[in-house]
This record gives C-alpha cells, sequence and structure tokens, in this order.
C-alpha cells in the first residue's frame, strides 16, 4: 500500500542522498554544475528542517522507500499560494506502476489549497504526470521562460461531515489517504488543550479520529439524527438550520479566537478549513 512517511530531523541525512541523486537526474534538463565535493547545490534543503512552512515526505510502497517529495508555500508567479511542490521524484526501478500518479493525488488530497506546480517542458514524463493530475482543477498555466511552466489551480475536494467539517481538511483525521504519524498526532493532542477543546492532552489513539459514526460521542447528535433522516449532511434537511445546529455554530465560533492566539499561520489556516467554515459548507447543499 502506498503511503506517505513525514521527514523527522533524523532523517536529514536520508533525505539529503536521495535529494542528490534526484538533482544528478535533473541535470537532464538543467546544467547544474557539481561542487568540489561532488555534490550539487541546493540552497533550501537547511530551511525544510527550520522552516514550518516546508514539508517534506518520503513516498513508500508496502513500506518500501520508493520516492520522495518537498513542498514548500513560496510562489514562483508571485501568487498567493499554499503549497508549491518544490521536488518530487519516484525513483527509476520503481517507475511505470502508477506510483508517481496515487502518490500525486495523495498529496494534493492530503494538502487541499492553492497548488502551483512547475515542470520543464524538455522533461515529457513530468510534464504528461502533471497536467494528469491537474486536469480535473482546470489549471492556469504560466509559461516562465522557454522551457519552464507552471500549472496553478485550487484543489476545493472535501470530505463534509454531517455537521459540516472537513475531515479532508481536520488534523485529527486518519482514514486512508489522510494517515497522520504518531508524532503529528500527539502535536494535535497538545494544540487541543492549548485551544482549549481538551483540559489535558490525551493520548494519539483518543485524538485520532477515522470519521464520524452514529455510535460515536457526539454533542449535538448529528450523525444519529442524519442517519433517521435519510440524509448525508444538515445542510440537506428541509429543517436546516435548526437550534441545535445554531448552538453547534455558536460554540465552534468561540474558539476562533484562541486558536488564532495560540496556533501558527498555517495551523490556523488547517483549522479554519475544518471546523469554521461548516456553515459555508452546508450551505452549498441547503434546502431553501
Amino acid at each position: 500500500m502506498l503511503s506517505l512517511k513525514k521527514v523527522q530531523n533524523r532523517d536529514r541525512d536520508l533525505l539529503w542522498n536521495i535529494n542528490q541523486k534526484y538533482l544528478y537526474e535533473m541535470t537532464n534538463f538543467y546544467d547544474d554544475p557539481m561542487d568540489e565535493n561532488g555534490n550539487y547545490h541546493y540552497g533550501y534543503f537547511d530551511e525544510y528542517f527550520s522552516d514550518p512552512k516546508r514539508k517534506a515526505y518520503f513516498i513508500c510502497n508496502d513500506g518500501v522507500l520508493v520516492g520522495f517529495a518537498m513542498l514548500c508555500p513560496y510562489s514562483n508567479i508571485e501568487q498567493d499560494s499554499d503549497y508549491t511542490m518544490a521536488e518530487f521524484t519516484i525513483f527509476p526501478s520503481f517507475r511505470r506502476r502508477h506510483l508517481a500518479l496515487d502518490a500525486a493525488k495523495m498529496i494534493l488530497a492530503s494538502h487541499p489549497g492553492k497548488w502551483e506546480i512547475k515542470y520543464n517542458e524538455k522533461n515529457k514524463g513530468a510534464k504528461n504526470l502533471w497536467h494528469t493530475v491537474a486536469g480535473p482543477y482546470e489549471p492556469e498555466i504560466y509559461h516562465l521562460n522557454e522551457e519552464e511552466t507552471v500549472l496553478s489551480f485550487e484543489t476545493e475536494e472535501k470530505i463534509i461531515a454531517a455537521c459540516g467539517n472537513d475531515c479532508a481538511a481536520c488534523p485529527r483525521y486518519t482514514a486512508y489517504p489522510y494517515e497522520k504519524t504518531e508524532e503529528e498526532l500527539h502535536h494535535t493532542a497538545e494544540l487541543w488543550m492549548k485551544i482549549g477543546y481538551r483540559d489535558h492532552v490525551v493520548k494519539n489513539e483518543e485524538i485520532a479520529c477515522s470519521g464520524c459514526k452514529p455510535e460515536n460521542w457526539c454533542r449535538y447528535r448529528v450523525v444519529k439524527c442524519c442517519e433517521d433522516r435519510v440524509i448525508k449532511n444538515c445542510g440537506e434537511c428541509a429543517e436546516y438550520p435548526c437550534d441545535n445546529m445554531k448552538e453547534c455554530f455558536e460554540v465552534t465560533k468561540s474558539f476562533e479566537p484562541m486558536c488564532r492566539k495560540v496556533c501558527t499561520d498555517e495551523e490556523y489556516r488547517q483549522l479554519k478549513r475544518a471546523f469554521f467554515e461548516k456553515e459555508e459548507n452546508l450551505k452549498r447543499n441547503c434546502i431553501l
């Protein structure tokens, strides 16, 4: 099974080594020389371990390392993007198995927002891959020069819960392909206490969520109500918004000031998508 593993500080040497091999392969398209030590210059490498806005992932298939991806929010076209695919590769011996396409889709699904992907026109494989991945989102195409092209698009795919939360953006959500590492879940548990969602740091198995179920505890009993009415979410209900959901919206909004106070910009943006846009999400399905 294909999976993403977030690169940690302890993985620094491994990422450096495989990135060097990738940069060597990229000399087929870019005239980048080696330095006196036989390495290819990569100016932002250290920042992937110090800048929280940068992310790196190992791509694994059945536990075997088959590639990697490096993401940053810095635009090539002076746009306000959430994510730019800085580097992406599947190692040569694992190609032609659809792993690149599946991994790219997995990354986009777990990082909803405004995207940029740059490729070299001489790299036909990359061009075909990225147009296939971005095609459903109808990307805008920018030509930086004769050789480099940028695809700009926004992924709007959401997993809307019964109450309007977007599970795909939720840092607790662990259903495939949104699996979280133990470190990520612990960080979320700490954040939940800081915000006030919990009065102590709970265990990872308690903070992890694979999706709402009727038998799960819910303060507003929304999932059970939707099941009884045979609807997917509250927006499909003829009685929307009922008093129960109005209270739900008010309580949710009451946590937003604390989120702004204790969260980083990236964390707040994620929680905003996950929880604070529930009314907006439900209105799209509302029976007027």
